[in-house]
């Protein structure tokens, strides 16, 4: 993997998910759902250069600005926008005028549709002069049932030479308890689910026993302060205390950066 220097961005969107990938020779970048259009639209000076779009889900806080990104791309753009995505099963007014934007921009020959299962022959993708690895789900285990969309949520590894992210999209605790604990060791980890609580039954993982099998330096959770939703849960607020040689980082004290430059890498809040 050449141009080993990378700038990731997890955006401060409140409540909701945006994360921005650049490779920054070549300002070639990847998004990883998008709550906010306009937060990230600066950071994209030609959208020539977003080579792919990773829609984990279908719930509102990851995908309302996905409209606005949609009607900005040039209708005889040359290289189709790759969007990995899996069927929906929702039912609410955001993700249907989704469904539209996406159908119309499937028929104007801006965008292709990939879907995102860990058991399938694409679910390694070289972009970047990186990898995108696809942890879950695998198509044998989707479920088709609204009420358990967050354990569709797609899980992905983002892999440098020498460091890897794990995007936890909004993944449970059953799900964690699936996986293959190899694929999952990160250096950063981009908390599932806003910090909730891993798994609501009896005898599931817990957030200390998901930071053991990742074991990661960095923990990332994209939540809103005084939220509705109680997020962090207390059981992460106590992993916190528990594992003092991890930073957490909350994005409601602003954007967080990971600037990779080969073997070298920075994680804070963007200056």
């Amino acid at each position: 993997m050449n141009n080993e220097k990378f700038m990731v961005t997890i955006f401060d969107v409140g409540q909701g998910d945006t994360t921005l990938i650049r490779n920054i020779p070549n300002s070639h970048s990847a998004l990883i759902d998008l709550k906010c259009w306009h937060s990230i639209k600066p950071h994209i000076m030609d959208l020539g250069e977003l080579k792919v779009l990773f829609i984990t889900h279908w719930h509102t806080d990851h995908i309302s600005g996905i409209s606005h990104l949609l009607s900005s791309i040039e209708k005889n753009t040359i290289d189709k926008l790759p969007i990995f995505i899996n069927p929906k099963f929702i039912k609410n007014k955001t993700a249907n005028s989704i469904k539209r934007a996406i159908h119309e921009a499937l028929e104007m020959g801006i965008i292709k549709l990939v879907p995102a299962y860990s058991d399938q022959d694409n679910c390694d993708i070289d972009m970047l002069n990186a990898k995108f690895k696809i942890i879950w789900p695998p198509y044998s285990r989707f479920v088709v049932d609204p009420e358990k969309e967050n354990n569709n949520s797609i899980v992905i590894r983002f892999d440098t030479k020498n460091f890897k992210i794990l995007f936890g999209g909004d993944a449970g605790g059953e799900v964690w308890q699936c996986m293959n604990k190899k694929c999952i060791k990160a250096n950063v980890l981009k908390y599932p689910h806003h910090g909730a609580k891993l798994s609501e039954r009896e005898g599931g993982i817990c957030a200390s026993e998901f930071l053991t099998d990742v074991q990661p330096n960095w923990v990332i959770i994209s939540c809103s302060k005084n939220n509705n939703y109680d997020h962090p849960s207390e059981e992460l607020k106590e992993a916190e205390k528990e594992y003092k040689d991890i930073k957490f980082l909350y994005t409601f004290n602003g954007n967080i950066d990971i600037n990779i430059d080969g073997p070298h890498t920075s994680v804070g809040y963007a200056i």
